[in-house]
């Protein structure tokens, strides 16, 4: 990946550059296929208060999915990064890697995902505070960010759509999920921040 600054057109000059298996954090990045997204996330402001511009990616495509063959466990392109979209500085990411200030374990991403990530502002505050992803394994990913306290936030998987024994349900998601938000009027949010369920006849 590469940034470029853009501040007067007749000069640009570049930013920073993120290289995977070299740049500080990136081992996984696979083939940069995943689009950055712009967005703001819990937390992460300037010495001022504002918010900073964070770009979201995926880890990318491994070409050990090239074979027409069913898709084995992937060691490149598992993994979702969150960057300083200044700096290139790796802010968090998540992968199967071990657990640190910077990265949420997760050992059942085995595989790459080249798409885009698709982000969820779920209370309207204009921040990030949930992803979705697919990966080349069939597998539907959610990550919350609940908050600043980056030991808060989780990934789980939301659907396993694919599979590793037939050739025939070997699915694989290249293309980034889309959301719609639907209101089920079965449920109440209470004054408490807590939700009722109420059976309708």
């Amino acid at each position: 990946y590469y940034a470029l600054d853009v501040t007067n057109p007749d000069s640009p000059s570049l930013k920073w550059i993120i290289t995977g298996g070299t740049t500080t954090g990136f081992s996984r990045l696979g083939q940069t296929w995943s689009t950055p997204q712009v967005t703001k996330i819990p937390g992460y402001k300037d010495d001022s208060g504002n918010y900073k511009p964070v770009l979201v990616f995926a880890g990318g495509y491994d070409t050990n999915k090239d074979a027409a063959t069913i898709g084995t466990s992937d060691a490149t392109g598992n993994a979702i990064y969150f960057v300083d979209a200044d700096t290139g500085a790796l802010i968090f990411s998540v992968s199967p890697d071990a657990t640190s200030a910077t990265n949420l374990s997760t050992t059942t991403m085995l595989d790459s995902i080249p798409s885009d990530v698709t982000l969820f502002d779920s209370n309207g505050d204009g921040l990030t505070d949930r992803l979705y992803v697919g990966d080349t394994g069939g597998n539907l990913w959610r990550m919350d960010l609940p908050g600043t306290d980056k030991t808060k936030w989780s990934i789980f998987k939301l659907a396993s759509l694919g599979s590793d024994v037939t050739l025939a349900d070997d699915r694989r998601f290249f293309g980034a999920p889309l959301i719609v938000r639907s209101i089920n009027p079965k449920v109440t949010k209470l004054a408490d921040g807590t939700y009722k369920y109420t059976q309708q006849p």
